[in-house]
């Protein structure tokens, strides 16, 4: 592990998170070029951006984007995932994916600061998703992501508890630095997050909880001060440190 990674991944693990530190997340290499971008990452105080970047990006000897976001105070990590990865132990696609992180920040100046899985096994087929498969394939990942320097943020759903908690609990210890909570089901936000936030605590983990951006749209929060305001109950509610909050995601925002 080289120095600055070290450095990177022990910022994030124990600097205390100010509730005005928030998260984006962005599918569309798009928004690189969009100038809209830099007033979205000031408004919403964003200081992490969640970044989907194509191979021949992370290929390039160029950190002109990465060098604009470091001068606006914010984060960039490799945003990455398909559904098929979640069930190979050996966990060979994501491995791929974190050689893509080490070999940009290798080549160039202003760095990646990690890399978010977003793997979703059993959107394929609920039915035979295996969770234990999924756990282990996960702790291959995140041992792989740790002797190469690179903070982890794993993206899950928060119903893992009710297929077996203990497992969950190794996801949280043993699958990622960071977790990111898909909460989108708006009447139970505060309750639906309490074994994962329990775990983080544990653990001194950093954890986010997500908000699906879709105005407008019945299920879903109707603004951006709906947003906070539920933000905030939950903070009341966990009182955590390296709790924060995400949107999903850029496009949307608009």
């Amino acid at each position: 592990m080289s120095f600055f990674a070290a450095v990177v991944i022990l910022f994030l693990l124990w600097n205390p998170i100010s509730k005005e530190e928030n998260i984006l997340y962005s599918w569309s290499m798009d928004a690189l070029e969009d100038t809209r971008l830099r007033g979205v990452l000031k408004e919403r105080k964003i200081r992490f951006l969640y970044q989907d970047f194509s191979t021949s990006f992370l290929e390039k000897s160029d950190s002109t984007f990465l060098e604009e976001m470091n001068a606006l105070g914010v984060a960039v990590y490799h945003l990455t995932g398909d559904p098929s990865w979640g069930q190979d132990k050996d966990a060979k696609e994501m491995k791929a994916e974190i050689d893509k992180v080490v070999t940009y920040n290798n080549q160039n100046q202003f760095l990646l600061a990690g890399i978010v899985f977003d793997v979703e096994p059993y959107l394929n087929n609920r039915e035979n998703f295996d969770f234990s498969l999924y756990v282990e394939a996960m702790k291959e990942t995140y041992r792989y992501a740790h002797e190469k320097g690179i903070y982890m943020v794993l993206a899950a759903p928060v119903w893992f508890d009710t297929i077996d908690e203990r497992l969950l609990e190794e996801l949280v210890l043993n699958g990622c630095d960071e977790l990111s909570l898909m909460n989108y089901n708006i009447k139970y936000t505060k309750e639906r997050m309490e074994e994962e936030v329990e775990f983080a605590k544990k653990y001194k983990k950093n954890i986010n909880t997500i908000y699906e951006i879709d105005f407008g749209k019945e299920g879903y929060f109707a603004s951006y001060e709906a947003i906070d305001h539920d933000y905030k109950e939950i903070q009341k509610k966990y009182k955590y440190k390296n709790l924060r909050k995400a949107y999903h995601y850029y496009a949307k925002m608009k």
